[in-house]
């Protein structure tokens, strides 16, 4: 913890204005921290509702958590069944840190891509959005 901006106020000799000065001038002070946000595209292994299919369709909009930007891959996990989708986020709009995310689909995997794939790429459970090692990123890429 930075404590140049740090400002001494004794509260039993000072009136309210001057606690209130005190206090915005330690905040002018303060240098503001830029929030570093991801600008390359990633890849994200998604457990997903199996009633989220794409049917014929080539887009979906899905509901996640977490921070995504347009480029990103998504993997769509189905429970029991294995990754079933890979897909392309499109676009993103974020609300109360839940994003909804309209992706593309760019490849349907049949039959799904067992979980015991993951595994031995050091993914034992999907029970959140979880990043994809390259090891598995690759296999779902070229092998399957």
């Amino acid at each position: 913890m930075n404590k140049s901006h740090w400002v001494t106020v004794v509260l039993e000799m000072s009136d309210f204005d001057t606690v209130c000065r005190a206090l915005d001038n330690s905040y002018a002070l303060a240098p503001i921290k830029n929030k570093k946000r991801r600008t390359d595209p990633s890849w994200f292994l998604v457990p997903c509702n199996p009633q989220i299919l794409f049917d014929g369709a080539d887009c979906a909009n899905l509901e996640l958590k977490g921070f995504f930007i347009a480029g990103d891959r998504l993997y769509l996990y189905i429970p029991d069944r294995g990754i079933a989708y890979a897909c392309d986020v499109v676009s993103v709009s974020e609300c109360g840190g839940v994003s909804q995310v309209k992706a593309s689909l760019v490849r349907e995997y049949s039959p799904c891509v067992p979980l015991n794939v993951a595994k031995e790429h050091g993914i034992c459970s999907v029970n959140g959005v979880r990043k994809v090692p390259y090891g598995l990123y690759f296999a779902l890429e070229n092998k399957y």
